[in-house]
């Protein structure tokens, strides 16, 4: 997995526009700064596409 592409995004949190360059780490910033109820359905994305 030499993508080079990958490596140079940046997920942003799309509620406090914090910037993460791994969505493992920005998923967990999201779940504990952000905590919501669960929905009906999985939101999966955290970041701004």
């Amino acid at each position: 997995m030499t993508d080079t592409k990958d490596e140079q995004k940046r997920f942003r949190c799309k509620e406090c526009k914090m910037e993460f360059d791994d969505p493992v780490r920005l998923e967990r910033h999201f779940k504990a700064a952000h905590p919501q109820k669960h929905s009906g359905f999985r939101q999966k994305w955290y970041w701004e596409n």
